[in-house]
């Protein structure tokens, strides 16, 4: 896998949204999602809740995903693909922190990150996808 470049990092973590793709172990056919996402030392995560499909399907194996992150506007991109991973606030350790950052860089209001930050502590059921990439491919 090549590394990302500086400016592939700065464009991850913009806070651009990003399409996230899982197989559906039943069908065989993508589910794509609008997701945040955030880059920190090699991985990258997603914030999700038990009860999406995104979630169930890779519990149920389908662990390879593809994350697309794009502007909106024009053509740039980062797309990656490799195999996900579920973390919770168990087999994380950094878990809490990791979320506060993703909810920071879509939110740049402090109200609207504790808004957000409290919802989701107090539901009790959100995890990180965790996505290693193993192909990164860019226009940036």
């Amino acid at each position: 896998m090549r590394e990302l470049r500086k400016n592939e990092i700065v464009f991850a973590n913009a806070g651009h949204f990003a399409s996230i793709a899982v197989i559906s172990p039943t069908t065989g056919l993508p589910h794509v999602t609008t997701v945040w996402t955030y880059y920190d030392q090699g991985k990258f995560y997603v914030i999700t809740r038990k009860h999406r499909a995104k979630y169930k399907f890779i519990m149920k194996g389908s662990t390879k995903i593809g994350i697309n992150i794009h502007p909106g506007k024009g053509f740039p991109y980062l797309s990656v693909n490799g195999f996900a991973k579920i973390r919770d606030e168990n087999n994380k350790d950094d878990f809490w922190e990791l979320i506060e950052k993703i909810v920071k860089l879509y939110n740049p209001s402090a109200t609207a990150q504790e808004n957000w930050l409290t919802q989701m502590k107090e539901a009790g059921d959100r995890v990180l996808i965790e996505l290693d990439p193993e192909n990164v491919y860019s226009s940036v």
